[in-house]
């Protein structure tokens, strides 16, 4: 008598049961992923990588005739392209007869090697730079048919250590495993970790790193607490299923509610055991709207739950011809009354997140631009679709409620929807999103009157794919306005960016203001100086009076940072930990000139920049070089650092493929704009008359299938970015 029972209950009790297994499972793996038998592993790994690598440089440094072709610079572009792609720093000295350092061959500008010394011995030396932990191979070459001998210098990075100028995108982390990081630590002492050269000498030990409360898992405990947690709402939606069956569909529907809100709200509690934060998908900066959309994983999780609750509610209860007893004469006018209430409040609700979705997000949903969609764009769309299904759904229960509560009078529900929501956008009028909310509130009286005349618009067709397909297209249409309207305002916001960078780059009075503390920073001054930045003591006061002196006017406007090194181009107490070589780098090849003799400026992005000035500190020979970086506040304070170092299209809008600018200025002579700088892909006007000049600040104008935001910075420069 108790088999058939048996065999209802036990595939609901086989999936709790399993569940329960994958979570004991996952607490063991992720406690022993991160106590100390794994550091044995990732020791094996580190040394694993360091051997790779060494390996690597010896058949690298066993090829004489490519050394030879590097030494004598014949080597050719694909050779030379496959010695710059190697994971380590390769450097070429030449040892010349008055003893001078001449390198004359390096792979990358990562890395600096340490001061070249012949009398040291060739060997594997483990070494804290300016970027943090290298192994340096030293190895002394002699090459056929040359008189002097090639110190060849190999810089495996072990740790890049970047200090206080860590973040999102430049973290301090082992070269071999980011991950490694939370688990390991280089450590001062003997431990019984030695991490070993191919060699055998013994470079460094590691140590394990004290645990705080889980922040990130291994592959195999995520991927059993997700399973655990899908098979768990499964089961729970097998529950609400005999519920209703056997109680009726409002204690179903009521059970279901009660449970997946439990659920949302221990998600929020308990983020350490799942440690969403460690997915992209819950990242903040991606998308957050509120305390309940934190991220684009917590919309999607809320937008899961809710279509859920929705689909359910309407397939067990939304057929029903009758009303509840209870609901009879002015109680179901009251329940209508109502219901309209929360149709109007949940219809701007959901209007609000599908644009904030486009407009406060870094997703882009721009179709037309397909290079520009990935998978955040592809959660996006599940998420729109999952809301307009939700919305679909809820509303008709709603109106469940609303016709019959209205039947005989339906123009009394359109002109309550009209005063109600007129009314709400009149107490929120103060609020720059009412705009947005009066074409949704049209939007939404046209859905209404669809929604009333479905029968004769669709099922006069009998056919249920007809009215799949009606709803389908009015929510495409109506998603399709709101993205373009969204991606339009921001990209015109982006090309306003971009105008007042671009107005500000070229602005001479923050210049002028700048190369006056510039001035008396010349040779002699740097000279006379230049012990006082090797004293500890000396060079923090030596450098807050060179900051104050170069911002004179300017305090609140730029961060000024100063970078010293010796003739060896070894930093010389630096705060900040970028080297001569990435400095040097952007000021020689990545940097413009502004007005102002020495003084340059690079962008970091197409709406962000840095002004850099460079000394070279002489007496009879090189003493050192000074590097002076300016900032404006408004922008971030590490913006030169290597984690901005993307392609020039991405960052000079000299070589972006997307956008162009011009810069007009007033020439009282000709009495009108001339154009004095442009990008040579578009054809602008070489003047502007009195008459072309915008009368407000910005200005959007569409010419010829391209957008043009005009910026009118002042009476005398006019800036036009066109995309």
């Amino acid at each position: 008598m108790n088999l058939p029972k048996l065999n209802t209950l036990l595939p609901k009790k086989a999936l709790l049961i399993t569940a329960g297994i994958l979570i004991a499972l996952s607490f063991f793996t992720s406690f022993y992923f991160r106590v100390p038998p794994s550091i044995e592993n990732e020791e094996q790994r580190l040394e694993g990588y360091i051997h790779r690598l060494q390996k690597d440089y010896n058949d690298f440094i066993a090829d004489s005739v490519m050394l030879r072709k590097l030494v004598q610079r014949t080597e050719s572009l694909q050779e030379f392209q496959k010695t710059a792609k190697k994971d380590y720093g390769i450097f070429l000295f030449a040892e010349t007869l008055s003893g001078d350092k001449d390198l004359i061959f390096w792979n990358n500008q990562k890395s600096l090697p340490p001061t070249a010394d012949y009398s040291a011995p060739d060997g594997e030396y483990f070494e804290y730079l300016a970027n943090g932990y290298y192994l340096v191979v030293k190895k002394t070459i002699r090459l056929h048919g040359m008189t002097n001998n090639v110190v060849a210098y190999a810089m495996i990075p072990i740790y890049y250590d970047y200090g206080s100028m860590s973040s999102r995108h430049l973290k301090s982390h082992f070269v071999y495993s980011a991950d490694a990081t939370r688990k390991i630590t280089i450590v001062d002492r003997k431990t019984p970790y030695p991490v070993n050269a191919l060699s055998t000498k013994t470079l460094f030990h590691i140590g394990p790193k004290v645990y705080a409360p889980i922040v990130k898992q291994d592959v195999i405990t995520a991927t059993m607490r997700v399973l655990a947690f899908v098979l768990l709402l499964a089961y729970i939606h097998f529950i609400a299923e005999s519920i209703t069956r056997k109680r009726g569909a409002l204690k179903g529907v009521a059970f279901l509610i009660l449970t997946l809100v439990a659920v949302r709200l221990a998600i929020y509690a308990l983020s350490g055991p799942l440690a969403l934060t460690q997915f992209e998908l819950f990242q903040p900066d991606v998308y957050a709207s509120n305390i309940f959309n934190r991220s684009l994983g917590h919309l999607l999780i809320n937008a899961i739950f809710f279509c859920w609750i929705v689909v359910f509610t309407w397939y067990h209860m939304g057929s029903m011809k009758r009303m509840p007893a209870f609901l009879q004469g002015r109680r179901i006018q009251a329940a209508g009354v109502a219901a309209m209430v929360v149709l109007i409040l949940f219809t701007f609700a959901y209007a609000n997140v599908v644009r904030s979705l486009v407009a406060d997000s870094t997703i882009s949903f721009d179709v037309i631009n397909f290079f520009s969609l990935n998978w955040q764009t592809v959660i996006g769309f599940i998420v729109l679709a999952l809301l307009s299904l939700s919305y679909y759904y809820f509303t008709r229960i709603l109106f469940r409620f609303i016709f019959p509560a209205f039947e005989g009078r339906t123009i009394l529900i359109y002109f309550g929807i009209a005063l109600a929501g007129l009314l709400y956008l009149t107490l929120r009028s103060g609020n720059s999103i009412v705009l947005f909310h009066i074409p949704v509130l049209f939007w939404l009286l046209v859905y209404t009157l669809l929604l009333s005349q479905e029968q004769f618009i669709i099922n006069r067709f009998k056919m249920t794919v007809a009215g799949m397909l009606f709803w389908i297209f009015i929510f495409s249409v109506s998603l399709a306005a709101v993205i373009l309207r969204e991606n339009k305002a921001k990209e015109l916001k982006s090309m306003r960016e971009i105008a007042e960078t671009q107005a500000d780059i070229t602005e001479p009075s923050g210049e002028r203001a700048l190369s006056i503390g510039l001035i008396y920073l010349d040779n002699d001054f740097l000279l006379n100086n230049f012990r006082r930045f090797q004293n500890p003591v000396q060079n923090r006061l030596l450098r807050d009076s060179v900051i104050r002196e170069n911002s004179t006017g300017l305090a609140n406007k730029y961060e000024t940072n100063v970078f010293v090194f010796d003739m060896l181009n070894q930093p010389v107490n630096n705060d900040e930990p970028l080297s001569y070589a990435e400095l040097n780098h952007i000021y020689t090849f990545q940097s413009k000139p502004t007005g102002v003799t020495g003084l340059y400026y690079h962008e970091t992005s197409l709406d962000q920049y840095a002004y850099i000035a460079k000394r070279e500190i002489r007496d009879t020979a090189l003493v050192g070089s000074f590097f002076i970086v300016s900032t404006p506040k408004t922008f971030s304070q590490d913006a030169l650092s290597s984690e901005l170092f993307r392609s020039e299209q991405e960052t000079d809008i000299e070589r972006s493929f997307t956008y162009s600018h011009a810069i007009y200025k007033y020439d009282p002579d000709e009495r009108r704009h001339i154009l004095r700088s442009s990008s040579a892909k578009y054809p602008f006007q070489i003047d502007l008359t009195a008459r072309e000049i915008p009368n407000e600040e910005y200005r959007h104008v569409t010419k010829d299938g391209y957008d043009e935001m005009w910026y009118k910075a002042s009476n005398a420069k006019v800036v036009v970015v066109a995309k």
